[in-house]
């Protein structure tokens, strides 16, 4: 028997809605003053983003509210220091779920 894999509401999401999601991200960043140029096309400059961020003691955290009864989800990214402390808080992303042809 197969085990039932667990489905988060980020599998749900489209190619497009993930890459609104990470551009959302990498533009807060970016505010945050860390250097996102090509990020989104280079793994080796995703490293040495993820390595910018330890250098600083920085994690990058996102948070969903999860409003799928009604039909949407909010996105926030958060820049969290060391110590926990909240550094940064991005604006927030609202995504409509929206039915298939048949109401679903």
């Amino acid at each position: 028997m197969t085990k039932r894999k667990e489905r988060g509401i980020l599998d749900m999401l489209t190619t497009e809605q993930a890459a609104v999601i990470d551009s959302h991200g990498y533009a807060f960043l970016a505010e945050q003053g860390y250097n996102v140029a090509g990020v989104e096309q280079s793994a080796k400059k995703r490293r040495k983003l993820k390595a910018a961020l330890r250098a600083n003691s920085q994690t990058l955290e996102y948070s969903l509210v999860d409003g799928k009864e009604n039909g949407v989800m909010f996105l926030f990214f958060s820049l969290i220091g060391a110590g926990g402390e909240l550094i940064a808080r991005s604006k927030g992303i609202k995504f409509v779920f929206k039915g298939d042809d048949d109401g679903n």
